[in-house]
């Protein structure tokens, strides 16, 4: 199986073939949770203390396209057991393949979706052994996948980079591009933590002939990261 691309489009008109069966493009839905966020193009100047802007939804929709799917973006829902649950209804009425919440997934008082995910539905994973994203969840409704993704914006890439993405790929018959690999040497020691699997932002260059990688410092919500990285170092979580 593969996509059907402009060649492939064209060997198949020289060979008489109008149509083809084809596996539909997924449809994603993104719920923003949180009383906290504002959709940039609402907030006002300056931005309210206590508030923050709303970025994932972007993100995450933009890495839904680039997987082939098509996302839509719902308005921040109040972190408010009510509240999640008819924002879940809605998106099960639409009928969206795959439905993304954004934050609500850590163990926090107020982190109402796992406890909605287990009530309608099965809750297969709350919580994984990599860094950043450890509050990321599975769920599934029926035979609806339901992920959670932590609201820090590393994390979030990381959670959907692991498991939407596979998932919107494998929906069209599709495999996962593998990753570029490249050997590299580390600029500089990296301390890490046993029993968790990381994710460390890189930059790449060439030094003296060798490929050489500078970490970059910043926690999960630093997504300016992410900006300047260029690379990913996964160390495995039984390395020390």
């Amino acid at each position: 199986r593969q996509r059907v691309r402009p060649y492939d489009q064209a060997a198949l008109l020289a060979a008489g073939i109008l149509s083809v069966e084809v596996f539909k493009r997924p449809r994603v839905v993104i719920i923003p949770t949180g009383g906290e966020i504002v959709p940039p193009e609402e907030a006002p100047s300056p931005l309210p203390k206590g508030k923050l802007l709303e970025v994932n939804g972007q993100m995450l929709s933009s890495l839904a396209a680039e997987c082939g799917a098509e996302a839509e973006i719902l308005r921040p829902v109040p972190n408010d057991a009510g509240a999640l649950k008819r924002a879940l209804d809605a998106a099960l009425a639409v009928g969206f393949d795959l439905i993304v919440f954004i934050a609500g997934s850590s163990a926090g008082s107020e982190d109402f979706t796992p406890a909605l995910l287990e009530s309608v539905g099965e809750l297969l994973v709350h919580g994984i052994t990599v860094m950043p994203g450890k509050p990321a969840l599975l769920a599934a409704i029926g035979e609806r996948p339901v992920v959670g993704i932590p609201g820090y914006p590393v994390s979030a890439a990381v959670a959907f980079r692991e498991f939407a993405r596979p998932l919107l790929f494998g929906m069209q018959g599709l495999v996962p591009p593998a990753p570029g690999r490249v050997e590299a040497v580390l600029g500089r020691k990296i301390p890490s933590k046993l029993g968790l699997e990381e994710h460390i932002r890189v930059i790449l260059g060439k030094v003296a002939g060798r490929t050489v990688a500078i970490p970059l410092g910043g926690g999960a919500g630093v997504i300016t990261s992410m900006v300047r990285a260029n690379g990913i170092i996964r160390i495995a979580q039984e390395v020390n």
